[in-house]
């Protein structure tokens, strides 16, 4: 269970009678959050999660980029995905193809299995409070916002050869004149 859940957690274990483990725990009180999570927890309630279509990334168009884990001198060049909505928004991520490395003019580009290119999600933040919305496994209301992410994959170029001169770059970027957006990053993964 991921820590957001530890003291529903908690509150169950203390339902649990005193001096042994097996003892099965009792109902919470019908109607509280406690009990919307412990039916939750039991699988007696079934949460669905629909993404909205807004959110959804579209078809997939490639990117080609210079991984970071081959050497400064190898020109390899690798073709990924790169979804058509962090596309048409990197205007909105104030990140352009030149701070991510993409390669303008490929050569000999090809798809590598095992490959997956470093990657920054880039978060532009909605103003506001947001929407008043119940948790789907407490019943608990919380204030929604509509953040919107973008992944955009990005590689080694030659005023950026590693990676953490390259996220140096798209930190730049990102923050550039703007407060309402953030960035965070997954690494290279090449087996």
């Amino acid at each position: 269970m991921g820590k957001r859940f530890n003291n529903l957690e908690a509150a169950l274990r203390y339902l649990q009678g005193t001096g042994t483990d097996t003892t099965t725990i009792p109902t919470a009180p019908a109607g509280s959050q406690l009990a919307e999570y412990q039916e939750w927890r039991a699988r007696k309630r079934v949460v669905d999660y629909t993404r909205d279509a807004a959110s959804k990334p579209g078809t997939l168009e490639e990117a080609v980029i210079k991984p970071f884990g081959l050497p400064t001198a190898d020109a390899k060049e690798f073709l990924v995905d790169f979804s058509k909505r962090a596309k048409d928004k990197l205007t909105d991520t104030g990140v352009d193809v030149a701070a991510l490395n993409h390669v303008a003019s490929p050569t000999d580009a090809q798809r590598v299995i095992g490959f997956t290119p470093a990657k920054a999600i880039v978060t532009i933040y909605a103003t506001g409070d947001g929407t008043p919305t119940p948790s789907k496994i407490t019943g608990r209301k919380y204030n929604k916002k509509n953040n919107n992410s973008y992944t955009l994959p990005f590689g080694r170029g030659t005023d950026d050869p590693s990676y953490s001169q390259a996220k140096s770059t798209i930190v730049t970027a990102v923050s550039n004149g703007s407060t309402s957006r953030g960035v965070s990053f997954q690494p290279e993964i090449y087996r």
